[in-house]
């Protein structure tokens, strides 16, 4: 005792004594607020270095516990680090087994306008062959990118069954999707900010602006006029899920090339058949080479989701649980890095699926519900 005050003598081998001033219990919150989120004192720091603090001056019963759990449950920690380790659910394969059945699309830009007035790419590519389709477009308006879609893609070969899409607002809008219904095409898009849905779509735009830097270097104002040439490249270069070009699995043969790359079918290829029976041969070599073609995809899916569940499980949320939400969004005039980037808490409404769940604000009046990605949710354990 020492002036009507408690004081704990607390020896550690690694420093000298001390003595510790023994908290009541309703002065413990204000204890905890100062050693942890006075901008001073406190900094927000982890709560081991929270319990060095206080230790060298004072203690309660069950302050390590209680210190672990303030930091736990501090939302500006929270909305900067999140709540914990976030689940990776296990990788969702989507198997296709015929051309055009399933089609993703995204767009790549702005680059330079051209003297064509186009500034932005529209990509397509089959989720089956592969066979990749870039698009120079003026604008990312619904209307332009729907008839851009119609003229040059299913016009040309056919309506698929399924387009895939991110969230943009070229393809969310009215107008876009009332064509689609019109066509009888079923259209689904990625969860928000999860390009790893739409993956297909995102790794042709990469390989195709890739391309064209190497090809247009300082005239980037003629960018729109490489692209046919950037297209056909990719289209007669095996791919790695298929194993074949496009072209052969959507043609049944490669494309032609120009004189001195290939001259004509090799010494001791057998002759193709005769005009008669080219069609019916034709039909035989295409669903030869579409089986051995589902038979790889679907070995290589296989083994791409062996290496990405290793460290994958299946996700423990269920309705009515509380969450965090990973929601990175840069905005103008802020730096990226002095951002909070976890919101919450929100409320998971409904498991749409083993990765999908909906949620909304909890806290707040009845928000509008929000479907997102599993990975980008961690729980509130407060």
């Amino acid at each position: 005792m020492n002036d009507g005050l408690l004081y704990r003598r607390f020896v550690d081998v690694r420093r000298p004594p001390v003595m510790q001033l023994l908290v009541p219990q309703t002065f413990v919150k204000d204890t905890c607020q100062q050693f942890h989120d006075a901008p001073g004192s406190g900094g927000h720091l982890s709560a081991n270095k929270m319990l060095e603090k206080i230790g060298r001056h004072y203690y309660w019963p069950g302050m390590c516990s209680e210190v672990k759990l303030w930091c736990m449950c501090c939302s500006v920690c929270r909305r900067k680090f999140g709540g914990g380790q976030r689940v990776r659910a296990p990788l969702t394969l989507h198997n296709v087994g015929a051309p055009w059945e399933r089609v993703g699309v995204d767009i790549a830009g702005p680059f330079p306008t051209t003297e064509r007035g186009n500034r932005y790419l529209l990509i397509a590519v089959d989720y089956f062959s592969r066979w990749p389709e870039a698009l120079p477009i003026p604008s990312v308006h619904s209307h332009v990118v729907a008839r851009a879609l119609v003229d040059h893609i299913f016009c040309r070969f056919g309506v698929p069954q399924e387009l895939h899409s991110d969230r943009g607002s070229s393809f969310e809008s009215e107008v876009f999707k009332s064509v689609m219904e019109l066509l009888g095409v079923r259209k689904t898009r990625s969860t928000p900010q999860r390009p790893q849905s739409n993956g297909a779509a995102e790794r042709l735009i990469r390989m195709v602006t890739v391309h064209l830097a190497l090809i247009v270097q300082t005239a980037q104002r003629t960018w729109d006029l490489q692209v046919p040439l950037v297209m056909m490249s990719l289209r007669v270069a095996p791919h790695a899920t298929t194993g074949v070009s496009p072209a052969m699995l959507l043609f049944g043969r490669q494309l032609g090339l120009p004189p001195g790359l290939a001259r004509g079918y090799p010494p001791g290829t057998a002759a193709l058949p005769s005009r008669l029976e080219y069609p019916s041969w034709l039909q035989s070599e295409l669903y030869r080479l579409h089986h051995e073609t589902r038979d790889y995809a679907a070995a290589v899916a296989l083994r791409q989701k062996e290496r990405y569940d290793v460290r994958a499980k299946r996700h423990p949320y269920k309705v009515a649980d509380r969450v965090w939400l990973f929601e990175p969004r840069r905005r103008v005039g802020r730096a990226p890095k002095l951002e909070s980037w976890w919101t919450g808490p929100w409320e998971i409404l409904d498991i749409i699926n083993d990765v999908t769940a909906r949620i909304r604000l909890a806290d707040k009046p009845p928000s509008r519900p929000r479907t997102f990605h599993v990975d980008r949710l961690a729980p509130y354990r407060c």
